[in-house]
C-alpha cells in the first residue's frame, strides 16, 4: 500500500481517502501498476507506470440494496 489518503477524480465523481497500491507480478515482471480504490466502492482508476500503457476508469456504478 502507498497510501490511505489519495483523492482522485473520475468521470463517475470525486473521491477522497482513496488507497493507491502498486501492483506488480512475477509473471510480468516489467508490468508496473498503481490502482486506486474508493471506500464501499472499489477499483475507481488503474493505471500502467512501467512495461505499458493501459489505463482503467469507473465509469458507471449503482447502489445496491441494503
Amino acid at each position: 500500500m502507498l497510501s490511505t489518503r489519495e483523492r482522485v477524480e473520475a468521470p463517475v465523481g470525486y473521491f477522497r481517502d482513496v488507497v493507491a497500491i502498486k501492483e506488480t507480478s512475477p509473471l510480468e515482471p516489467k508490468l508496473v501498476e498503481y490502482k486506486l480504490f474508493a471506500r464501499g466502492l472499489g477499483l475507481v482508476r488503474a493505471f500502467q507506470v512501467s512495461g505499458g500503457s493501459g489505463r482503467e476508469e469507473l465509469l458507471s456504478y449503482s447502489k445496491g440494496k441494503q
